[in-house]
């Protein structure tokens, strides 16, 4: 199994019964620790800081796309989002807005990381986003929040999903913080001599151990993260 410095359960080594080879297991911590890193990835000193939020707005009964308006869920004292199925059973729906207070046009990444290690970068894939303007990611349609079916039958079924919004004064390549799920083949991250921008260098340092060309001096950049926790039918607020 793969824990945690404090001890806590985070995947095992292996998806099936046999024991993993010791390459397995080298690649699956190494797995780990890339989506840990970029989950952590923070810039205490910007000037971006809280210029860019990230509003999880709840669908309405009749809604197709995202409203300019309607204020976001709160969110709760340890940046956490709590949404549950309907008692009927249909999983809940959000849309997803940025909204800038930024003096100036940023480019903008909005990453999912998933509790099964993935990162998924197709929410808001590098659009840039004007002073002072909101955009909506998903093309303006909402997001469906399921629960996997191997999940569903136990007594506490839930899923927990970190949205991070990565805000920047130079353009960013979304597939250099990209990960496939635990366990499946990791597609390679793009070294081009292209990129530029301290976060996108910070991203690449976790995918690669040997040396890269240092950054130039890059624009300033922050970063935030909401967790969401998505609980099904039967999993009432006294399940963790």
């Amino acid at each position: 199994m793969i824990r945690s410095t404090d001890g806590a359960m985070l995947a095992t080594a292996s998806a099936g019964p046999e024991s993993p080879s010791p390459g397995e297991v080298v690649r699956r911590l190494e797995h780990v620790a890339r989506w840990r890193r970029i989950r952590e990835i923070r810039n205490p000193g910007s000037g971006l800081a809280d210029l860019v939020r990230l509003q999880v707005i709840p669908a309405e009964p009749g809604d197709v796309r995202a409203p300019r308006d309607r204020a976001g869920l709160p969110v709760g004292p340890r940046g956490v989002i709590e949404l549950a199925y309907t008692p009927g059973g249909a999983p809940p729906q959000v849309f997803l807005r940025l909204d800038s207070a930024a003096p100036r046009p940023l480019y903008c990444v909005l990453l999912n990381l998933t509790d099964r290690f993935a990162i998924d970068a197709g929410m808001f894939p590098g659009g840039r986003l004007d002073a002072g303007a909101s955009a909506a990611a998903g093309e303006g349609h909402p997001f469906e929040l399921r629960i996997p079916e191997d999940r569903m039958g136990g007594s506490c079924p839930l899923v927990q999903d970190w949205l991070m919004l990565i805000a920047s004064e130079d353009k960013i390549n979304p597939e250099s913080f990209t990960l496939t799920r635990l366990g499946t083949t990791d597609r390679p991250a793009h070294r081009s001599a292209a990129l530029d921008g301290i976060a996108e260098h910070l991203a690449l340092g976790v995918h690669h151990r040997d040396a890269v060309r240092s950054p130039r001096a890059a624009g300033d950049w922050c970063t935030s993260v909401v967790k969401i926790v998505t609980r099904g039918p039967n999993g009432g607020a006294s399940c963790h």
